[in-house]
Formats: structure tokens, sequence, C-alpha cells
């Protein structure tokens, strides 16, 4: 078991998933803002 933690790096690959599980949460509010105000300028196009 020793030697496969020492092949898996078990800390690091936690911190790599931490890390890309933040970058996950960026990309769903960069694309909640997007649809938002997709949204908007529709809303704002079909009043005029």
């Amino acid at each position: 078991m020793k030697l496969v933690n020492n092949l898996v790096k078990t800390p690091q690959m936690v911190a790599k998933m931490q890390e890309f599980s933040k970058e996950m949460i960026k990309a769903r509010v960069i694309e909640e803002i997007v649809a938002l105000n997709s949204e908007i300028t529709d809303e704002t196009a079909a009043q005029l």
C-alpha cells in the first residue's frame, strides 16, 4: 500500500482536485452571468 501511495501521491492529487473543483465553480458562475445577461439583453431588445 505504501508503494501505491508513493505512486499516486495522494496529497498532491487531493490538492489538484480541490483546485479543479474551484475552477469548475468559477466556470459555472461565469456561465450563469452570461445567461442572465443574455436574458436581460433579449428582454430589453423586445421592449424597443
